[in-house]
């Protein structure tokens, strides 16, 4: 998972915006709270505290999710769903947009994703509790705990050191593709 504003599991940004409100809760609540049942699952070998620990977690993630984002992107409520998609689609992979009437809307979301990524820059270091909450759960349960517990988060731990580089390239790379796009907006602007 990235930013809101960049990809989703495998899914663009795009996704994001195909329909309303529901459709954004459901496209980022249901990934989280299927990753959240599966982490109760694996700590706790218990499907009766998973499901609705995942169906909760994904419920109320979404909602939230939802809300944050939709009222981030106030033009997103004036375009179409095919509009929105374009401006979204050019944004998350810095190609021009196609449709000159939308450029004041690629460059208003452009300046979006760029205070979402200021905005997680100033908290970033936050990210290293969960790897560092990890490596502590691993190390306790391999000394103390189930064995399928101690594997479960040496998986987590292992998770951690292949996506905690990749998520700082991504960054750079929605960054700069969000530049782009908002040039080449500003260029059909001044046109």
């Amino acid at each position: 998972m990235r930013s809101a504003y960049g990809k989703i599991g495998g899914m663009g940004s795009d996704q994001i915006w195909r329909h309303g409100r529901l459709w954004t809760a459901l496209v980022m609540g249901v990934p989280a709270g299927l990753l959240f049942g599966l982490f109760q699952l694996g700590s706790s070998d218990s499907l009766n505290r998973a499901l609705p620990a995942g169906l909760s977690f994904g419920a109320i993630f979404g909602a939230a999710m939802s809300v944050s984002i939709w009222s981030r992107w106030k033009a997103a409520k004036k375009l179409s769903s095919h509009d929105r998609r374009a401006v979204a689609r050019s944004v998350s992979k810095g190609e021009p947009i196609e449709d000159p009437r939308l450029a004041p809307a690629v460059i208003e979301y452009a300046e979006v994703v760029r205070r979402s990524h200021d905005r997680g820059r100033r908290y970033r270091w936050t990210l290293w509790i969960w790897p560092t909450l990890t490596l502590a759960l691993a190390v306790a349960d391999t000394a103390n705990g189930p064995t399928r517990q101690a594997v479960f988060f040496w998986g987590l731990v292992v998770f951690w050191i292949v996506s905690m580089p990749t998520l700082q390239k991504r960054e750079r790379k929605t960054i700069s593709h969000a530049s782009s796009a908002e040039s080449s907006a500003r260029q059909l602007v001044d046109d």
